[in-house]
């Protein structure tokens, strides 16, 4: 109930700014797991912030913002990128750790410009890379930095559909060992009417084994252009690989300003 409450309270924040004239709709990264190639305007930069809760046996966490993100524009290919951490609550069976996730930079850079409406022939390419800041309590901490980087190829299918693939590798700490993850992400858009957007998802995350292993999860989700610069958000989704099942749903906003 707190979590609904505190995105309604930012929601009705973000409503009150005025939309930004003669740019493009927005068009956030959230709230899938695949970014598109899209660089925030220069001059207006972005927002993007939700809720979000993950369920399985014995465990809840429930994140306060959601991999808050903010993205500000230096040029028509280049975007810097900041993330605060989210406040998050993780609770399992009768252990509770509350605080802040580690802050994180980045950047975006588009490598190629890829055609409208151009099927699979033409797509845009990007590039993300950043790293972990070790600001978080000291439950969600990890003491060294965990750099990634991120390649995207954004499909422009036609007036309606479009197509996002990432394909990822992360140095990630784990008890003070480090690691290495690769991920992989496909997201299908569908536009369903002129402010309401779809989309349906599966991603995976693949780690040695002493780390967990391969995860693969399926989620779709709804947008709603509330106006020019601002959007809204709704999702869910689950593990597939798994007998031990793992949900999780959130809802968001990102404002341009």
């Amino acid at each position: 109930m707190f979590g609904f409450l505190w995105l309604l309270s930012l929601t009705s924040f973000a409503t009150t700014a005025p939309p930004p004239a003669a740019v493009p709709p927005i068009n956030p990264d959230r709230p899938d797991q695949s970014d598109g190639a899209g660089i925030t305007p220069k001059g207006f930069p972005i927002v993007e912030m939700g809720y979000r809760q993950t369920q399985s046996a014995g465990t809840v966490i429930r994140q306060f913002g959601d991999g808050p993100l903010i993205r500000y524009g230096l040029c028509e290919k280049f975007e810097l990128r900041f993330s605060p951490g989210a406040y998050s609550e993780f609770r399992f069976f009768n252990q509770t750790f509350k605080g802040m996730e580690d802050a994180s930079i980045g950047f975006k850079y588009k490598l190629h410009e890829g055609k409208e409406k151009s099927g699979l022939s033409n797509p845009s390419f990007a590039l993300e890379g950043g790293t972990s800041l070790p600001t978080g309590s000291h439950f969600f901490r990890e003491k060294a930095l965990q750099p990634g980087l991120t390649g995207i190829a954004d499909f422009s299918i036609n007036d309606n559909d479009d197509l996002a693939v990432n394909l990822s590798y992360s140095l990630l700490r784990d008890n003070g060992q480090q690691f290495g993850q690769s991920g992989l992400s496909a997201s299908f858009g569908h536009q369903l009417g002129p402010k309401t957007g779809s989309f349906l998802e599966i991603f995976s995350s693949m780690a040695p084994s002493a780390h967990g292993g391969t995860h693969t999860f399926s989620d779709l989700g709804v947008t709603y252009l509330v106006n020019n610069g601002i959007q809204v958000d709704a999702y869910a989704g689950r593990n597939i690989d798994s007998k031990e099942t793992q949900f999780f749903f959130g809802a968001g906003v990102s404002f341009r300003f």
